[in-house]
């Protein structure tokens, strides 16, 4: 029996050269993620600041058990087009397609 990880590692290899010679996988997913958010808070013209901002109070009053308002907060966020996601490190947030 082959041993998997040197054949899983030989084919992310082959992947990663294909995707060198196509211009593809040549930087991170946080990267690529990162700069996709930055180009559509940057077509959208939104506040990243009020963003976070809002995140923080819905953070907080979820903290106090004050769900109606950060439910409130949400719908905010979401007529904003910026949908959230909550992960066990934290909030975090992108803009609706």
């Amino acid at each position: 029996m082959p041993d998997i990880k040197a054949t899983i590692g030989s084919y992310r290899a082959d992947l990663l050269k294909i995707g060198s010679i196509l211009g593809i996988f040549t930087e991170s997913p946080k990267a690529y993620f990162d700069k996709k958010k930055s180009a559509a808070v940057d077509k959208k013209s939104i506040d990243t600041a009020m963003i976070d901002q809002m995140i923080k109070e819905r953070e907080q009053a979820r903290k106090t058990k004050d769900f109606s308002k950060a439910d409130e907060i949400r719908k905010e966020l979401e007529n904003m087009n910026v949908l959230l996601e909550d992960r066990p490190d934290g909030t975090v947030w992108k803009i609706k397609d």
